[in-house]
This record gives structure tokens, sequence and C-alpha cells, in this order.
């Protein structure tokens, strides 16, 4: 009897230690420093792996060689990056140059990384909305330029 109280209460203390453990403002911090730490080094390798012309820079050449790796797709699929669509990525990470550094790899890899986050769909519902808008705009004027021309004939 007298070990199964000593096991219970173990049992309890730890429970509490690391329920304040999850709690605590500056063990989470640490956390989540570490992890971006850790993202970065795996990404920076990665990067370092797939430049094969030493650079600083991966072209889609480059880029579409090691997505087409498949223990390199496992292992970002582990990480949580699924990825379907390598030429979307591309496009996705590059910074309109046509070229992926290491620093946008980091960055792109981290914005991609699990489920989207509320701040990412509420900027594209935005972007969407301001894009509309201007198409619809537009729309409207070329349907009144095709009614005037449609007019003067």
């Amino acid at each position: 009897i007298g070990f199964s109280v000593v096991s219970v209460l173990t049992g309890v203390f730890i429970q509490e230690t690391f329920k304040v453990a999850t709690s605590d403002d500056q063990i989470m911090l640490n956390n989540k420093r570490r992890a971006m730490k850790e993202h970065t080094t795996k990404m920076t390798n990665l990067f370092k792996y797939a430049d094969n012309d030493g650079d600083g820079s991966l072209d889609r050449a480059e880029f579409d060689k090691v997505m087409d790796d498949p223990i390199v797709r496992k292992w970002l699929s582990s990480m949580g990056l699924e990825i379907d669509d390598v030429d979307t990525l591309f496009d996705t990470l590059n910074g309109g140059d046509s070229k992926v550094t290491a620093q946008e790899l980091v960055v792109g890899a981290g914005r991609l990384k699990g489920n989207a986050r509320s701040i990412d769909l509420l900027t594209f519902i935005t972007e969407y909305r301001q894009d509309r808008g201007v198409i619809m705009e537009q729309l409207d004027q070329l349907q009144r330029c095709s009614a005037t021309e449609t007019a003067a004939v």
C-alpha cells in the first residue's frame, strides 16, 4: 500500500510540474526560439545541399532537382512541409528574380509549415478583394468602351 501511495503522489507531482512548465511564458519563448533556430539550420543545410554551383542562390533547375529527390520530400514532409506543386513553390519563394536565396528559403518555408495561419488567410482575402475590385472596375470600363464603339458604328 505504501508503494502505491508514493507512486500516486509522484504521478501527481510530475503532472503538476509539466502543467506549470508548459504554461511558463519564458519556457514557451525559449522553445519557440529554439524551434526557429532549428528550422533556420535545417533550411540552410538544405540550401547548401541544393546549391550545386555555389552561387548563393537556387535557380529553377537546382530547385527542381532537389525537390525531385524522394528523400528530401519525405524529410520536408516530416517537418510539416508538404510539397505538392514544385513550380508554384519556387514562384512563391523567389523574390521575383527567378532565384531562391537561403533567406528566402528559410522565411518562405517557415511560412508554409503546418496549417495556414489566420493572418495569412486574412491577407489573402484582403488582396483578393482588392484585386477583384480592380478587375471589376476594368471590366466595367471595357464594357462602356465597347458600348460606346457599338453606338458609334
